[in-house]
């Protein structure tokens, strides 16, 4: 098998963080775009070291945790490029909501 069990919960966790961290764009629409994306790859860190240390049983970190954490900010980004912005998910949970508005041109003005 190319990828273990352990690896195919993990990028399924990192798939479905980023629906969570979407509530960062909702609640602070005024944080930039990198630290949302920060934001993002801190999250799916943290949920893939969880369930790999529940998963294990090994709490400290060593290359398989190095892997799976990696494993999962790839996922994470890869569902947020490739499966919630294209589905239009991301925008009705609050993604690009400091994007900035399209002006629109005076009346009777010709742009």
């Amino acid at each position: 098998m190319l990828l273990g069990t352990t690896q195919l919960w993990v990028l399924l966790i990192g798939s479905l963080v980023p629906l969570v961290t979407y509530i960062v764009n909702h609640f602070a629409p005024w944080i930039t775009e990198p630290i949302k994306a920060t934001v993002l790859a801190v999250v799916a860190a943290a949920a893939a070291a969880l369930y790999t240390a529940v998963e294990t049983s090994v709490f400290g970190f060593n290359s398989q945790t190095l892997e799976l954490v990696l494993t999962a900010i790839v996922a994470a980004f890869g569902a947020h490029l490739l499966v919630w912005s294209p589905s239009g998910i991301s925008a009705k949970l609050g993604g690009g909501s400091n994007a900035p508005k399209a002006q629109t041109p005076a009346r009777g003005s010709s742009v």
